[in-house]
């Protein structure tokens, strides 16, 4: 009867234990939404024309690697090249740990991977966000991997 009664505290712990497992590890990322709404803002700026504005609202340590000058004249010869901005899709974020995948609060940058469709031709955008409270401010801002890494210091 105890030998029973063991076996069955046994069965239940590990059926919780994996229960919990497979849950966390399919938790969504809760900052996902956060960075898709910063994208999406971004992307109406440009469309605006707001580049000071998405420059303002940027995380300060992005505005120690370029000056408002340098990436009003990029976001400008980008809108003249290739017009407004019509649509998006999001075509990638960086890796995380296990770790990270089970408490994707612990990890507050996230980049992105962006390709706009634009009234002539299009773009890839290249975004890395800090994740401050429900806020994603921009850290890094690229149309290229070296670019980004350029303005990151990497």
């Amino acid at each position: 009867m105890r030998l029973g009664l063991i076996r069955g505290v046994c069965w239940t712990t590990v059926i919780a234990l994996i229960t919990a497992t497979s849950i966390s590890c399919h938790r969504r990322d809760p900052y996902i939404p956060k960075v898709d709404a910063a994208v999406r803002l971004f992307n109406g700026r440009f469309n605006a024309g707001r580049f000071h504005e998405i420059y303002a609202n940027a995380d300060p340590r992005f505005q120690q690697t370029i000056s408002e000058d340098q990436f009003t004249i990029q976001l400008s010869s980008l809108f003249q090249e290739h017009g407004p901005i019509e649509s998006s899709g999001m075509n990638g974020f960086d890796g995380m740990t296990r770790w990270q995948r089970l408490f994707p609060e612990t990890k507050r940058t996230r980049f992105i991977g962006v390709y706009n469709h634009c009234k002539t031709g299009g773009f890839q955008e290249f975004f890395t966000f800090d994740i401050v409270n429900d806020e994603a401010k921009l850290l890094g801002f690229g149309t290229s991997i070296e670019e980004l890494n350029i303005h990151q210091g990497h």
